[in-house]
């Protein structure tokens, strides 16, 4: 009891006892009401923070499920667009295993999505074809770096040519590869075309006739190894230069003037001109010249293809040389004999 005194004595002395005690308010009522006004104030902080809570969660998922929303719709543009893409695009895992394709490369294997999921390269290419496109991918995802590699393969299409770019695919948390994503051009028409290029080349490089062009300038910018050698002069020497470093002064101007009229007006020139080799000889040439015209039709470079007939007009002159001294002796010995005849 004397606890009990002592306190509320305390109680009684303190300035919220004085201001009870003036107002003559017992002392234990004052503190329920106090208790269950806290609860009161409590349960509302708690019934404010819970709502806040709740609709913080619903803006937050309204947000997420938009953003969700919006990321998946460009996911379907960026498929519809990869499968519009002229070439074969791919994914692989670490592994070699499909993850996705391309509309174009789902017809180059005959399946479809679902069917290619999983699948590794022996399925699609005889073994030797998926042994090398194996060694490639394990080599891209090894070093981390990208590929480019034009690779012979033979499909259920028949064998093609194809550039392949194959870039690896890194995991966002441990930042190693887990994967490669590869896009492959048929490039097997452009090769023919190349190989083709590359044939008439050497044939023009190899032929025995010389052949120059020039641009609409007559500036020389090609000109092949019979034309060096017919001429003495070197590939430097005459690149940049007219074709009239070879005039020898003795053909006829009117060669020339009906020559640079027939080409302007796209139409092909044959003639001969008696030209001059860099040590100063001098030899005749067959020359046919005609213009180069684009895929519009316009000329943009004239072809000079020649031949040196030096021995075959010094053979025409002295067959006729001969020719010419057979008929007068047969015409002298006709003479004679007529004489002969008559003297008889």
């Amino acid at each position: 009891m004397v606890s009990t005194a002592f306190s509320c004595c305390n109680r009684w002395r303190s300035p919220v006892g004085q201001l009870i005690a003036s107002v003559g308010i017992p002392v234990e009522l004052t503190l329920a009401v106090v208790e269950r006004e806290f609860r009161i104030r409590l349960l509302v902080v708690a019934g404010v923070t819970l709502l806040a809570l709740l609709l913080a969660r619903a803006l937050l998922g309204d947000l997420v499920e938009r953003r969700f929303a919006s990321t998946l719709n460009e996911l379907r543009h960026l498929r519809r667009a990869l499968d519009d893409v002229p070439a074969y695009v791919f994914m692989k895992d670490e592994h070699g295993k499909y993850r996705y394709a391309n509309r174009k490369t789902l017809e180059l294997f005959g399946v479809d999505a679902d069917q290619l999921q999983g699948n590794g390269d022996d399925l699609y290419f005889s073994p030797e074809d998926a042994r090398r496109l194996h060694e490639v991918d394990a080599s891209v995802i090894a070093s981390g770096h990208s590929n480019e590699v034009i690779t012979e393969l033979t499909s259920r299409t028949g064998p093609r040519t194809y550039l392949e770019i194959k870039t690896p695919i890194f995991d966002e948390i441990s930042g190693s590869p887990r994967g490669l994503i590869g896009i492959s051009t048929d490039i097997t028409e452009q090769q023919r075309n190349v190989e083709a290029i590359r044939k008439l080349s050497r044939a023009v490089e190899q032929s025995p006739e010389s052949i120059v062009f020039t641009n609409l300038d007559g500036e020389i910018e090609y000109v092949n190894a019979a034309f060096l050698n017919a001429t003495g002069y070197t590939r430097d020497e005459v690149i940049g230069q007219n074709p009239r470093i070879l005039q020898s002064g003795k053909t006829p101007r009117e060669r020339h003037l009906q020559m640079w009229a027939a080409l302007p007006r796209g139409q092909a020139w044959h003639g001969e001109f008696i030209n001059k080799r860099k040590d100063g000889s001098e030899y005749i040439e067959s020359v046919f010249v005609s213009p180069v015209r684009d895929d519009a039709g316009l000329t943009t470079h004239y072809v000079a293809v020649k031949q040196d007939i030096t021995e075959q007009r010094q053979n025409e002159r002295a067959l006729d040389e001969y020719r010419s001294g057979l008929e007068k002796l047969v015409s002298q010995r006709t003479y004679e004999l007529a004489v002969a005849k008559e003297s008889a």
